[in-house]
């Protein structure tokens, strides 16, 4: 995995959350056998009068990650300041696409031969060229609304290989008569990524952008942190669109996603209503701390049923996509916003999930909130814990010190 740490002793990143309901900006300190710490974030919500096509939902992105990247400028940098941190230069930008944004595919990579292979790096750079280009062409071939233009890789990440059977994190310079590789792949918009560094450089003047997915990225952490986890579901819950990933054997096996996110509970909600979209937000927020009269408690329920029924539908069709008739994992993760944890984490919690003619189970949800990450990442005062820049910053911490 290339990256951009120079090894100092220290070294403040600007992190970009970059989702389909929201754009976060956030100024994070990296430090040697430190965790990372978290000064600053602005994060803007994306419209959700109607659901966007890509060319206005590029418009909103580049948008609101202007007025991100304002704050970062007009109001974090000053705070460095006046805490005493002067004269620190932001050395790295680390943006990570959630989707809509980006595509991804694990790829599995397989050799068997009667004599031994050598596993030199040409060997591996070999492969991973050869199925990057077999992703890139067949995703040329197909129709994506939702990613205007043409696309490149951001990241070709091997998440997992095997040697005659064992698997090994150094594979380099060895011999074996069997080869396994999983490969996770992730492609973004030209224009999408043109945008991106177009609006940074507005601000701050970077060498480069490094880009992943937040897929790898929430992938990553929690394969670190619930060790014991090899088998599992993760799910992001974003603005426009849910992502299930399988995680089987520690590697990604399968992806899909469903365009019902959490901006249609609220249109959902509004329609009900019949009240404006920003109306239904301050209803959810009321209904969530207990504060709303009685009749339209009732009434923001009743909505909030309906729209869940669709929902969980959508979900239950998406876990039989992925878990075929004879493997579904026992424990979920979830990444969401925290308007809707009460709701769509009960509702989770609450379904029994089946596939195939197997016995229905609760799947055992844990929500990722942003207080989960307490005892890996430092959080300043006076800033909201938010789970999605906590596994990010976790993410390139780790990096920072494995490089």
């Amino acid at each position: 995995m290339s990256f951009l740490f120079n090894k100092p002793e220290q070294e403040l990143a600007l992190i970009l959350d970059i989702g389909s309901g929201s754009v976060a900006a956030s100024l994070v300190l990296f430090s040697k056998n430190e965790m990372p710490r978290i000064f600053y974030i602005s994060r803007m919500p994306i419209s959700i009068d109607d659901k966007p096509d890509s060319k206005k939902l590029l418009s909103y992105m580049t948008k609101f990650l202007d007025e991100a990247m304002k704050n970062v400028k007009n109001e974090g940098i000053p705070y460095l300041n006046s805490l005493g941190i002067k004269n620190k230069h932001i050395e790295n930008v680390f943006c990570v696409f959630s989707s809509p944004w980006c595509i991804s595919k694990t790829s599995t990579f397989k050799e068997e031969k009667n004599e031994s292979i050598f596993v030199s790096k040409k060997y591996i750079d070999d492969v991973l060229t050869n199925e990057t280009n077999k992703f890139e062409t067949s995703i040329s071939k197909e129709p994506h609304d939702t990613i205007p233009g043409e696309v490149t890789l951001i990241e070709k990440n091997i998440i997992q290989t095997k040697l005659n059977g064992y698997k090994t994190s150094d594979p380099y310079s060895k011999e074996a008569k069997s080869i396994e590789m999983s490969i996770f792949m992730s492609l973004v918009s030209w224009q999408v990524l043109d945008k991106v560094e177009e609006t940074v450089n507005k601000f701050f003047h970077v060498p480069k952008i490094v880009f992943h997915s937040f897929t790898l990225s929430s992938f990553s952490v929690v394969s670190d942190i619930f060790l014991e986890d090899s088998n599992f579901l993760l799910m992001d819950i974003t603005g426009e669109v849910t992502d299930v990933s399988l995680i089987k054997n520690g590697v990604i096996v399968g992806s899909t996603s469903f365009s019902l996110g959490r901006n249609f509970l609220l249109r959902k909600l509004a329609s009900d209503l019949n009240t404006l979209p920003e109306i239904a937000t301050s209803y959810l927020m009321m209904y969530n701390e207990k504060n709303l009269e009685p009749q339209l408690s009732s009434d923001v329920d009743g909505a909030l049923k309906k729209a869940r029924q669709e929902w969980i539908l959508h979900l239950k069709q998406s876990i039989n996509k992925l878990s075929s008739n004879t493997f579904l994992p026992l424990r979920l993760y979830v990444t969401l916003d925290e308007d809707i944890e009460r709701f769509l984490g009960e509702a989770i919690s609450e379904e029994k999930i089946r596939i195939e003619d197997s016995e229905e189970i609760n799947l055992d949800t844990i929500l990722l909130s942003g207080n989960k990450f307490g005892h890996f990442v430092n959080w300043d005062t006076g800033v909201h814990p938010d789970p999605f820049l906590a596994i990010n910053a976790i993410f390139f911490n780790k990096l920072f010190h494995v490089n």
